[in-house]
């Protein structure tokens, strides 16, 4: 049986670890030349809308692949030019910031979400199955915006 053959967003993913993991390791030694973190060209891509594509379908790859870890890859804005510094850390003080903004948008996805499907619900029969799926999502994202409202 041979190999399983790699994406290029897991080739790109490991090495984006890899990157992190040594930046962390410099930076506990006090060696960083950055603390902050690395930007995303730090992963040698192309300065390209391409480049950049492909440096986020790496870091969507490294955090499913984090998923189930108490390691963490958090981005830091810096500064003027929307720039981000990106670092791997397990320590919750550190990246509570970081997932505080993150679960603000995904609470606006959902509602966002529930706004679309409320469209759709006023837009199809319930006999239909677009109709049918809508009306599920809308009732389930009602129910759990509702309870996260209520945390």
């Amino acid at each position: 049986m041979s190999p399983r053959k790699r994406s290029q967003d897991e080739i790109d993913g490991r090495r984006w670890l890899k990157l992190l993991r040594g930046h962390r390791t410099r930076v506990s030694r006090g060696r960083a030349a950055e603390p902050r973190g690395l930007l995303w060209r730090a992963l040698g891509l192309p300065l390209t809308k391409a480049g950049e594509d492909r440096f986020y379908a790496a870091q969507r790859w490294l955090q499913d692949h984090l998923a189930d870890s108490i390691e963490n890859v958090i981005s830091v804005p810096g500064g003027p030019g929307g720039l981000y510094f990106y670092r791997l850390t397990s320590d919750y003080g550190e990246y509570r910031p970081w997932a505080d903004r993150k679960m603000a948008v995904v609470v606006g996805m959902l509602i966002t979400i529930l706004t679309v499907t409320s469209s759709i619900v006023n837009a199809t029969l319930p006999t239909t199955p677009e109709g049918q799926q809508a009306r599920l999502i809308q009732s389930t994202l009602a129910s759990l915006i509702t309870s996260l409202r209520a945390l």
